[in-house]
């Protein structure tokens, strides 16, 4: 992973879509903002480990050149009280306390693996997430 340090404390940088074939996100999203490289720190991973880091950071990997997957996992902690600036609710799962404010569809624990309650739950929360993130591009 590639970071310029500090970076997480600035508002949110504008990104464009580029839905590049070799770049792994939704949407192939890049920064248009100049990024100064001199300041760029490299965090090596060794195969198995995993790299956290606020989501604001500049942060980036260049292509995957073994012969296994690359797997990106998204986990946000957030407080009950925020709320998506459209106001659409989203799925979460409340990990501790209790949710006071009603900005998001709960999920429950998981019953059990591969359950079909869990995964019709599953889809739905893909589905409309889907139709969110790919809703500016149509």
């Amino acid at each position: 992973m590639r970071y310029v340090p500090g970076t997480h404390t600035q508002e949110i940088a504008v990104h464009r879509d580029t839905f590049a074939e070799n770049n792994q996100l939704s949407r192939g999203q890049e920064l248009v903002v100049d990024v100064n490289e001199a300041e760029a720190v490299d965090v090596v991973l060794a195969p198995g480990q995993i790299a956290l880091h606020h989501g604001r950071i500049f942060h980036a990997s260049s292509a995957n050149q073994t012969d296994d997957r690359r797997i990106g996992l998204a986990i946000r902690y957030i407080s009950p009280r925020m709320q998506q600036v459209s106001g659409v609710k989203t799925y979460c799962t409340l990990v501790s306390g209790e949710d006071r404010y009603g900005h998001f569809h709960l999920t429950e624990a998981p019953r059990s693996v591969m359950h079909p309650t869990d995964r019709e739950m599953a889809h739905r929360a893909i589905t409309e997430g889907r139709k969110r993130l790919f809703a500016a591009t149509c």
